[in-house]
């Protein structure tokens, strides 16, 4: 049972990338705007920024910021994981120690708020290496779990079904599914088959989201972060969101085919042609329903001092990489969209979702 009188719930996925911080963020947004008192807590974090010498999860950084919440950062990333960490507890285990950490600063946290909302790191197992997988963590802190998933229906139900058991094992209770990124046009099925499927597992439906491109769309700033690139011009514009990404290595007559709105185009920095096409075609018409999302110049290479001018002019962000064009293409592939605590466009995106979809109240019930 919790010392702290707050309630709680305890935001799981499948798997990474599920939609629990667009989840969670939803929620803090609509409890907060009822005027309740929400504090957030991810007990485990595994991606980390260092804020003051204090390492904080990225994404207990960005809950934390978008609502003012008040709490000492530490608390709300109590266990950070660095890259030796797992070694380091294989060697020595201390089950006690951390999972004391996780409860002391779980209770300051909760000590005066009416709702806490606890952020998991994937699915129930994850952490199970160091005695703090998602089910064990729960079961510390006493949380019922709202489990995310995303797509179809049979996997879904498979997939929630397994992690049922992990959380159970652990004495942990599910509050509910919520099923996230189905295509708008199959949501009325969607919800009904699942709804079916669930109940029938003695499984509640939460909510079904439909698929937000703008959630799962980079931002220019994500990129450059990301992939450790140089801001040479634009900065301004970061916040330039892709829907399409094109490598640079054709005629800058055939390039104008397909320079539009949302593309970032990679190309090395001595093609100085596709350059100027691009500064060009966002500068006939730069307003946000025609610009380019970008521009990455590769190979460590600048364009020519006579166009610098022109450059810092972009509409859009220009950024610098010293690899080259291919591998600079395939690691802005392999990014995964995160909301970051600048993209304000996405909280309320994110808030509007979980409001319009999920049934918050019925939550609340549960809790």
């Amino acid at each position: 049972m919790n010392v702290a009188k707050a309630k709680a719930v305890y935001i799981a996925g499948v798997r990474q990338n599920e939609g629990k911080t667009t989840l969670s963020l939803g929620l803090l947004g609509e409890l907060i705007g009822r005027g309740m008192k929400v504090g957030f807590i991810k007990p485990v974090g595994q991606q980390y920024v260092d804020v003051d010498g204090v390492r904080v999860d990225k994404d207990s950084l960005l809950l934390t910021r978008v609502f003012n919440v008040e709490a000492e950062l530490s608390d709300t990333s109590p266990v950070a994981i660095d890259r030796f960490f797992t070694r380091n507890y294989i060697d020595d285990p201390h089950p006690e120690d951390l999972r004391n950490a996780i409860w002391e600063a779980y209770n300051r946290i909760a000590a005066d708020k009416d709702v806490v909302v606890i952020e998991g790191t994937g699915h129930a197992g994850v952490g199970g290496v160091i005695d703090l997988s998602n089910a064990q963590v729960a079961g510390v802190l006493g949380a019922p779990v709202v489990i995310v998933a995303s797509g179809g229906i049979g996997r879904p139900v498979d997939e929630v079904i397994l992690n049922r058991a992990v959380f159970e094992k652990e004495g942990v209770p599910i509050a509910g599914v919520v099923v996230n990124k189905i295509r708008p046009d199959k949501m009325d099925m969607i919800r009904d088959y699942l709804g079916r499927s669930l109940k029938y597992h003695g499984l509640r439906l939460l909510g079904v989201m439909p698929e937000a491109r703008q959630l799962s769309r980079l931002t220019l700033r994500q990129v450059a972060r990301d992939i450790g690139a140089e801001i040479a011009a634009g900065g301004k514009y970061l916040d330039n969101t892709v829907e399409r990404l094109i490598v640079g290595a054709m005629t800058a007559h055939k390039a104008l085919s397909y320079m539009a709105k949302g593309v970032l185009m990679i190309t090395g920095g001595d093609r100085d042609d596709l350059v100027l096409a691009a500064v060009g075609v966002s500068s006939v018409d730069p307003s946000p329903a025609k610009v380019m999302a970008g521009v990455i110049l590769t190979g460590g290479l600048i364009p020519h001092s006579t166009i610098h001018e022109l450059v810092r002019h972009a509409p859009f962000p220009v950024l610098l990489h010293e690899e080259d064009s291919y591998t600079v293409a395939t690691m802005v592939h392999n990014l995964v969209a995160k909301i970051q605590v600048q993209d304000t466009a996405k909280h309320k995106a994110a808030m509007r979702l979980v409001r319009e979809h999920v049934d918050i109240d019925g939550l609340m019930k549960l809790l």
